[in-house]
Order: structure tokens, then sequence, then C-alpha cells
């Protein structure tokens, strides 16, 4: 269906910040995450089809989301890329209580903290990395680039939807209360520390 203009405007906005955090939504962009998004348990508000761009196949099997359509134009609006494949989602922002992690521990458990990582696509790629790896979540630290950030969204490929990420973190009371909870702290240093293959990680770690 055709989007309506205030609706439009208010989903072109979220390319900021400010609104991101006061509507409490983001853009997911291109086939592969807008597909994992729509696997996952995230609220998703609507579906964006560009031009020629159609419904893909593998979407329809999964759930029913309202779709509009718009320009490429307007596609340009609401995308910060070129590579968008005519598709972008919006969704509504989920938050991960810091309890939920503490509270629902794997046996092996291994908890990523980031700290002052201020590059959107450091921090996103490590986010999918720790997905990869199996890790049971991800802490943002207050001075890390914005989860939501566009760039960041786009460089876990879809990631977001798999591991819990909390943001806002105030990493030095978080290392206190975890060590209390049986966490291991590990730092990475560029010299002398002890080479990746050789370290066996304890059973619950903060890296």
């Amino acid at each position: 269906m055709k989007i309506s203009r205030e609706r439009f405007k208010s989903y072109a906005r979220l390319k900021q910040k400010k609104y991101r955090r006061l509507e409490r939504k983001f853009i997911v962009e291109g086939e592969r995450s807008v597909l994992e998004a729509l696997r996952s348990d995230w609220e998703i508000e609507a579906l964006l089809l560009a031009g020629d761009a159609g419904m893909p196949a593998s979407y329809n099997s999964v759930r029913q989301v309202p779709a509009y359509r718009i320009s490429d134009r307007e596609l340009g609006m609401i995308s910060d890329t070129i590579s968008s494949q005519g598709i972008v989602a919006v969704l509504k922002e989920k938050d991960h209580p810091l309890e939920e992690i503490w509270n629902n521990p794997a046996p092996h458990s291994l908890i990523v903290g980031l700290d002052d990582v201020s590059d959107p696509g450091n921090v996103g790629t490590i986010i999918r990395t720790c997905d990869w790896f199996g890790a049971g979540a991800v802490l943002l630290g207050g001075s890390t680039a914005e989860l939501y950030n566009q760039k960041v969204i786009r460089s876990t490929m879809g990631s977001i939807f798999h591991i819990p990420v909390v943001s806002g973190v105030d990493l030095s009371p978080v290392l206190h209360e975890a060590r209390g909870k049986g966490f291991r702290i590990i730092t990475a240093v560029v010299d002398d520390g002890i080479p990746l293959p050789d370290f066996t990680l304890p059973q619950r770690s903060l890296v």
C-alpha cells in the first residue's frame, strides 16, 4: 500500500539519533538483515519497498507485517547506503536488562564488554563475531557507538536479533558486579599477554 506523507516523514527522521531515542525505533536495511528481523521476536512496525522491489518469497512464510511502497528517491532519504536492495524495515527497540544477563548464564558463559569503541562499523562487526562464537551477551560502555546507528545495525548483518546487547553500561560497577557473580574479568593487551590459542577461558568470563 502507499505510505502517507506523515508516516514517511516520521520514518525518514530516524536517520537522526535524537529521533531514534525519542521514538525508540530504528531502521534495518537489506534483504538478509530484514529476514533475520522477521525470524526474530522483535517488533516490526513496517516494511518499505522501493521502486520495483517486490516482497522476497522467503518473507511470505515468516510473518505478516504492514508493507508500504516508496519511491527510489524516498528510499534515499531513509537509507544511508546504496546497497539496501530496495527493502527497509522499521523496528521498535528492545531492552535487555542486565538482570536478564546475570540471571540466565549458560554453564560456559562468555560476555564481551566494549569500552569506548567509537567506530560504528567495528561495534557491529564485534556483535556479529560474538554471535558467531556463541557469546552470551555484549555490553556497550557509555562512550561506545550507539547500538541503533544504521551503520552498526548494518554491520551486525542480523546478529543483533540473535544475541542480547545492553547499551549505555557503566562498565566499572558492572565489572565489580560480574566478579561477585563468579565471572573472571579478562582484558586484551597488545604485548606481554598470553596468546589467545594458548589461553583457556574460565567457565564464566567477561572480556
